[in-house]
């Protein structure tokens, strides 16, 4: 999840300030959740790539 910092913002202040700490539970949460989603992910090795060009979509008419 991207956080996007001000330059003068510090990132480690931001995580443990009050209001961050629902979003810090969560995320801190998901790897134990979804651990064996991560395996079975990993084994399936990478995703195949499209190798032609989508096919248009049909044009609306109405």
């Amino acid at each position: 999840m991207p956080v996007f910092l001000q330059t003068d913002e510090d990132g480690e202040r931001m995580v443990a300030s009050e209001a961050y700490r629902p979003l810090v539970a969560v995320l801190q949460g998901l790897p134990s959740h979804v651990e064996h989603l991560v395996e079975e992910t990993q084994a399936a090795g990478p995703r195949p790539r499209r190798t032609s060009p989508p096919l248009p979509r049909p044009s609306r008419k109405g």
